[in-house]
C-alpha cells in the first residue's frame, strides 16, 4: 500500500494570503483543507480526523485567535504537529513560552513557501509519517 498525501489544514483570515499559500502547498503534493479562522479550523478539524499538520495566522478577527487555537490543539491534539506565522513578530516571539512543544513551529510574515513546505515536510517525517 502507497503514502497518502499528507493533508495539511491552512488557516488564515486573510483570502489571498489563504489561497496562495494552499495552492502552493497543493502544487508541492499536499492535500490541504482551508479555515478562515480558528473557529472553522476547530469545525473542520472535527471533520477531518486525517489532518497531518495545522499552519495558522496568529492575529485573526474573531472570538478566538490563531493562539487560542493554538492552545486548542495542544490541550485536545497534543501529537498534531503546528506551525503558526504572523505579521507581528512581537506576536510570535510570544510563541517562545510553546518551545517545549515539539509539535509546535513559526514563521515570520512574509514567510518564503518554499521554506513553509520544507518545514512541513521536516515536521510530518519526524512523526513518522
Amino acid at each position: 500500500m502507497g503514502r497518502r498525501e499528507q493533508t495539511i489544514l491552512v488557516v488564515e483570515d486573510e483570502a489571498s494570503v489563504r489561497l496562495a499559500i494552499s495552492d502552493y502547498l497543493t502544487e508541492q503534493g499536499f492535500t490541504v483543507l482551508q479555515a478562515a479562522g480558528a473557529a472553522g479550523a476547530i469545525d473542520v478539524i472535527a471533520l477531518h480526523p486525517e489532518i497531518d499538520l495545522v499552519f495558522t495566522d496568529l492575529a485573526m478577527p474573531g472570538d478566538l485567535d490563531g493562539l487560542d487555537l493554538v492552545d486548542w490543539l495542544l490541550k485536545r491534539h497534543p501529537g498534531l504537529p503546528v506551525i503558526v506565522a504572523s505579521g507581528l513578530r512581537g506576536r510570535v516571539t510570544t510563541m517562545a513560552e510553546y518551545s517545549n512543544s515539539q509539535a509546535l513551529s513559526y514563521f515570520v510574515k512574509p514567510y518564503p513557501y518554499d521554506a513553509v513546505a520544507k518545514k512541513i515536510r521536516q515536521v510530518i517525517e519526524a512523526r513518522g509519517q
